[in-house]
């Protein structure tokens, strides 16, 4: 088993977390950092800042065969790139590369569901 955080559209509720299938969810956690969050449209992407940020994650554990449909699911290793966090113990995340070409606005807060809910309500009212 291999665990994974998930910051986008894999949260619980959003339209990519049927790809978990029935991932076991460890727990719900803020991790600080340096890491900025992008919105790309539907979806978020994570980078690597100078400065310390707080990201919204949910920690899973995935079987090989759920962790090889995130990969494809992310475009690993071309568009995104994964790597272990420094404050998760043995725990991947996905990073943006080349964020510079897809970036439309920074996710300040760091908690993309409030942001991308928050973001549909205003596009529909």
């Amino acid at each position: 088993m291999t665990k994974i955080a998930v910051y986008g559209s894999l949260l619980s509720g959003l339209h990519n977390h049927r790809l978990l299938g029935d991932s076991k969810l460890l727990e719900h956690k803020i991790i600080t950092g340096p890491y900025m969050m992008v919105d790309l449209g539907n979806y978020p992407g994570l980078v690597k800042s100078a400065y310390n940020n707080s990201i919204t994650v949910e920690i899973y554990e995935v079987t090989k065969k759920t962790f090889k449909r995130l990969d494809e699911l992310e475009s690993y290793p071309n568009f995104y790139n994964r790597e272990y966090i420094q404050c998760l113990e043995d725990t991947w995340i996905y990073f943006l590369n080349d964020y510079d070409r897809h970036v439309e606005h920074l996710v300040l807060s760091g908690d993309w569901k409030s942001y991308y809910n928050n973001k549909l309500n205003y596009v529909l009212s």
